[in-house]
């Protein structure tokens, strides 16, 4: 359910625990960087981002459950890839980047004011041209007011209400005799 939307940033409740932020990459608007911060933990947050391939290669899900090699904004650094699923005409593949805390990646990201992620190879023994999986290895995304797109997304993590819970083991109307 979408809570609100700030400077085309995404701030959606997911399964009435999770607070997601998303938003669209500058090119595709269908591959999305996305951040997730849990209920009773909302400093600590999840960061993922979807990259499409055209691929139909028939191993392409082998790097399910895989480390795949990464360059974001310069920097080397790994990601897990956690799902593949066919999308439009090829397949979207959700990389996850790993859990930050949620003032650490406000300060990164207001540093450099963008996302550019680059998949620099694959995990396979035998040598495979990287094209073969993903023919745009670069994704890149914008982060107009990510501080406070944050902040938002963070508020509404900590407004998350537990659950009612009833129970019929205790009745208020007072003991039979």
């Amino acid at each position: 359910m979408t809570l609100e939307k700030f400077h085309g940033w995404n701030i959606q409740l997911l399964e009435e625990e999770m607070i997601a932020i998303e938003r669209s990459g500058d090119v595709e608007d269908s591959e999305n960087i996305i951040f997730v911060m849990t209920k009773n933990n909302c400093d600590r947050v999840l960061q993922f981002f979807e990259l499409f391939t055209l691929s139909a290669h028939p191993d392409l899900t082998k790097l399910l459950d895989k480390e795949i090699e990464l360059q974001e904004n310069g920097h080397s650094t790994t990601g897990m890839v956690h799902e593949i699923y066919p999308y439009k005409n090829g397949h979207m593949i959700l990389i996850g980047m790993g859990s930050y805390n949620h003032e650490t990646i406000k300060e990164y990201y207001t540093f450099h004011k963008r996302s550019r992620l680059t998949v620099t190879d694959v995990p396979f023994e035998e040598p495979v041209a990287l094209r073969t999986f993903i023919d745009l290895p670069t994704i890149q995304w914008a982060m107009p007011q990510v501080e406070e797109a944050m902040d938002r997304a963070h508020r509404h993590c900590k407004k998350i209400p537990d659950p009612i819970s009833a129970s019929l083991n205790n009745s208020q109307k007072g003991l039979n005799t």
